[in-house]
């Protein structure tokens, strides 16, 4: 893309261009394990965007550009296994591993110097949940269970002026969170309009 932009004694021809590559993958598998039904699935997504801009000052013919990267992507794994305990009670068992990542790479340079920014960050999250649901009757259902999950973030950033690092606050971050749930649900069906939920949980 083209354009001119005037100012106070200047006009600027700038010319933008954006491309990149996208690639996505998902799957799924089903089978009957221990009297129950398996399911795997995956998720994959990949891309790579490239953005660059190119200034000219058509008077004085003074000349910059700026460069940009953004690579991210995303992958995961799931599963989920039910199976009947009794003719009224169900187990669920559900896993999920994601991870995710983002990134930056901006160079720019121009009359005034050269810069470069760059961000790589990471995240990670497991899940493992499992819960046994109970009809009681047609109108009365329980359900009880517990999860675990655990989370990291990565992150880092740098910032460099004509070759020369540039602190930046909070350039380079970790974190770790682990989780633990338990809970438990009832749902009463009172009449054919009303019905009544209720959950009690601990963290």
């Amino acid at each position: 893309r083209s354009g001119t932009s005037a100012g106070p004694g200047s006009t600027v021809r700038i010319d933008t261009e954006d491309d990149g590559p996208l690639r996505q993958f998902t799957g799924a598998y089903e089978q009957p394990v221990a009297g129950g039904k398996l399911r795997l699935n995956t998720f994959l997504y990949i891309d790579r965007v490239k953005f660059e801009e190119d200034d000219v000052d058509t008077i004085t013919g003074a000349a910059s550009t700026y460069d940009e990267i953004n690579p991210n992507s995303t992958r995961e794994l799931g599963a989920n296994f039910s199976r009947p305990l009794s003719p009224r009670t169900q187990l669920e068992l559900v896993g999920l591993w994601q991870r995710n990542g983002f990134g930056v790479a901006g160079v720019s340079s121009g009359p005034d110097g050269r810069e470069t920014f760059d961000v790589d960050r990471v995240s990670r999250e497991t899940i493992a949940r499992a819960v046994v649901k109970r009809t009681w009757a047609p109108a009365f259902a329980t359900e009880l269970g517990a999860e675990a999950a655990r989370n990291r973030l990565r992150s880092a950033s740098r910032f460099q002026a004509d070759g020369v690092d540039v602190p930046l606050p909070a350039a380079d971050v970790g974190v770790r969170e682990r989780r633990a749930e338990l809970f438990a649900k009832a749902s009463w069906r009172v009449a054919p309009a009303w019905s009544l939920d209720g959950q009690i949980r601990y963290e």
